[in-house]
């Protein structure tokens, strides 16, 4: 009813003003002395903007381009642009006025007017070039400010080489006189001209642009969607320093740990005074249950803003009640009782959905973006809880409502590990559980999870000091509060194992095994009950280890962290009937010390480069089900351009061995088009020390050339063998190399064959 009555008023306004104003717009005496910025900084009013082009309708005979008078030209160019309803005729009339004036129009002005929004076909190149001229003649004239200005409008029509010459060059008076502008929002947008225009800056002018908005914020302070761009900017650019980061994230923290206080005041103020409207005595009996009703109404809020079940969010409250009775009791003194290990109100703060987007808008930024701001503040180390914790607030809620992996990308770049309590970190990390993700990213999530474990087991334990139900809390056995943690916990771990059971029929990649096993171990040392069920799925990732470690997928490292991982676990080989494949992997291992610590992985060329490349397209592909991004097929085809084709071959051969009839036939056909462009005719000739492209034909050697064809025939994709670019080689190499008679029939047998079919 609200909304309904504003819109109907707003439209009976717009009638009563729309009467009056075109009388008054042409009898306007000259206007302020600058309307380009009038044109830049006003609102948007479509009344005066309605009114303008009728008066440019009923005056046009009056507009003479060589009698008109500026300033009045200026002012209805200005309404004009800034309303809805534009006409033709008018725009027509205008630009043939601004071109027969423009040299008596401000530059600034002339910069505004490039960047308008014109009906299509109104603007022509003519008053274009006219206007870049006249812009190029005047620039010199401007303060900072003003050539700012010019800059920010002339970016946005830059379609043209001299377009982007002038834009350079005033890119260059506006280094030279960067001190002159005032404001740290025009600087901000500056650096998204140059970005909308496609154009790399240099890193002299990026330094100039953000150390003088650092200065500026000092003075004038930034709002927090300014200072948000200016860090997603000085970071596309590759620009964005510490100092500049640090300055730009205690600005954004500043403003909205500002705004959370008042939000908090607000909600207490509005306690206070329901209070005083309902005054009740509590009775003796009941004084030790009203604590517990607030809890109960705290518990409430958390659970709707951050989609936590209200029982464990009430456990969670009366161990934090708990605490502080034990520390009263120990004669700590506490700052403030609700937050007793920090005294910062703000450390465990959770605010209603209504309240966050209140904060947000008022900002005007979203959560999304708060999350690209922590992320800076991980890659910077800005990770102190004073800089995160108004922010946690602000985008917990939002992480229900995102995708898992992005969900999974902000926990691991945004540096929640010391900024949220146990619980909300079970809860972000169980909705990154589902079921249909590829093995790697369950792993990620697991590892996550893992992590998160063992950082706030060693966080607890160290507020618990002195405290010994807390610090067995700490020391790894889960409390009757952590039911729900548990819960999550042992579906991760159960879709794990599984996917490791399975890793025969899967044929999974080497590293996320290795990370996988590896994470259990980090578990199975807090959690020991995890110990035999991850034990009890190990014989056959044993078993596949082995044959990673002997075709050379595995490298060095990855085969020291599963040993390692194995002995963490203690893993009985024998009991298990895996004491044959850890003892190959162990002399595996020995061999390579015994040969130097470089030569495993040095020895990986050739084929097993191939064959490792193929594993983890040919994973990819099983993982996703077909729903593979173009990269990986991408990789496969250039990692098998850049080797020898007998060494593709022969990874072709050993991918059948270990895998039968496993390889996917997306990245089977990849591989045959790698092959046919790289079998072509021709004969090899040494590449000339003067030449800088490499031999056009493949070197093969009498004694390699039958096995070249052997491995071909047996184990090579379809398409190359039926190609007749791959025949013509053949036959024209077995020509050179001692003319087989074997080979040259069966090569004259298949091009007669693909004759025919001709």
């Amino acid at each position: 009813v609200t909304v309904s009555v504003l819109y109907w008023m707003r439209r009976v306004a717009q009638c009563l003003v729309r009467r009056h104003v075109a009388g008054v717009v042409a009898a306007l005496v000259p206007p302020a002395p600058s309307p380009a910025q009038h044109l830049r900084h006003t609102a948007t009013a479509p009344v005066a903007a309605a009114a303008a082009t009728e008066t440019v309708k009923q005056s046009a005979v009056d507009f003479d381009p060589k009698t008109v008078d500026v300033q009045r030209l200026m002012l209805v160019t200005t309404q004009y642009l800034k309303g809805s309803r534009r006409s033709r005729l008018a725009a027509q009339r205008l630009l043939d006025c601004i071109q027969a004036r423009v040299d008596d129009l401000p530059t600034v002005f002339l910069a505004d007017v490039s960047a308008g929004a014109w009906p299509t076909g109104i603007f022509s190149d003519t008053l274009r070039v006219t206007i870049r001229r006249r812009i190029a003649k005047g620039a010199l004239d401007l303060n900072g400010a003003d050539v700012a200005r010019v800059f920010v409008s002339w970016s946005k029509p830059v379609a043209q080489r001299s377009d982007v010459v002038l834009f350079k060059r005033l890119g260059k008076l506006l280094a030279y006189n960067v001190n002159d502008v005032r404001d740290g929002h025009l600087l901000c947008e500056v650096l998204q001209s140059v970005h909308r225009a496609g154009l790399k800056p240099p890193p002299g002018f990026l330094a100039l642009m953000a150390r003088r908005a650092v200065a500026l914020d000092r003075i004038e302070p930034l709002e927090v969607g300014t200072a948000v761009r200016l860090l997603a900017l000085l970071d596309e650019f590759h620009a964005l320093d510490t100092p500049t980061c640090t300055a730009l994230v205690n600005r954004v923290v500043k403003r909205v740990r500002g705004s959370i206080e008042q939000m908090l005041a607000k909600r207490k103020d509005s306690a206070v005074a329901s209070e005083a409207e309902t005054p009740s005595e509590v009775p003796e009996t009941d004084a030790a249950s009203a604590p517990s009703r607030s809890a109960d109404v705290h518990c409430n809020e958390i659970a709707a803003a951050a989609g936590l079940p209200e029982d464990v969010v009430a456990a969670g409250h009366r161990d934090n009640e708990r605490d502080v009775a034990e520390a009263s009791a120990r004669g700590t003194e506490t700052r403030d009782t609700r937050w007793p290990l920090t005294g910062d109100p703000l450390a465990d703060v959770t605010l209603s959905n209504r309240e966050v987007t209140t904060i947000l808008s008022q900002h005007q930024v979203s959560a999304r973006k708060l999350l690209q701001v922590m992320a800076h503040m991980q890659e910077h180390n800005l990770t102190s809880p004073l800089y995160s914790r108004p922010i946690v607030p602000l985008v917990l809620p939002s992480i229900q409502a995102m995708h898992p992996l992005e969900a999974l990308r902000w926990v691991r770049e945004g540096g929640m590990k010391r900024i949220v309590s146990r619980r909300l970190a079970s809860s972000v990390l169980a909705k990154l559980a589902p079921l249909d993700l590829d093995f790697s990213t369950q792993v990620a999530i697991f590892q996550a999870f893992v992590s998160f474990e063992r950082h706030l087991a060693r966080k607890e334990k160290r507020a618990a000091e002195g405290d010994e139900t807390a610090a067995e809390t700490a020391s790894g056995a889960p409390s009757t509060n952590d039911k729900a943690e548990r819960d999550h916990l042992n579906a991760l771990v159960s879709q794990v194992l599984d996917r490791l059971r399975g890793i025969d029929t899967h044929g999974l990649q080497v590293k996320p095994v290795t990370d996988a096993v590896t994470a259990l171990a980090d578990l199975a040392e807090m959690r020991p009950a995890v110990r035999d069920t991850a034990v009890a799925a190990l014989p056959t990732v044993v078993h596949r280890y082995q044959r990673f470690v002997e075709s050379g997928a595995a490298k060095v490292g990855q085969c020291d962290d599963f040993l390692e991982a194995l002995a963490r676990l203690r893993f009985d080989a024998a009991e298990h009937e895996s004491s044959e494949a850890l003892a190959a992997i162990k002399q595996q291992r020995q061999a390579v010390e015994d040969r130097g610590g470089n030569s495993f992985d040095s020895k990986v060329q050739g084929s097993k480069f191939v064959f490792r490349e193929l594993v983890r397209a040919n994973a990819r592909v099983e993982e996703r089900k077909g729903n593979v991004e173009h990269a990986v097929y991408e990789n496969v085809r250039k990692c098998c351009l850049a080797r020898h084709p007998m060494s593709v071959l022969e990874a072709l051969s050993t991918f059948e061995q270990q895998f039968p009839k496993a390889l996917s036939p997306s990245v089977k056909r990849e591989v045959a088009r790698a092959l046919i462009i790289a079998l072509r005719p021709g004969t090899p000739t040494a590449r000339k020390e003067t030449s800088a492209k490499p031999a056009k034909a493949v070197p093969l050697t009498v004694e390699e050339f039958p096995r070249f064809v052997e491995l071909a025939r047996t184990v090579g994709p379809e398409s190359l063998v039926t190609a007749p670019s791959f025949w013509r080689f053949v036959q024209e190499r077995n020509a050179m190399l001692g003319n087989d008679a074997g080979i040259a029939q069966q090569a004259k047998e298949m091009l007669t064959i693909f004759d025919r079919r001709r």
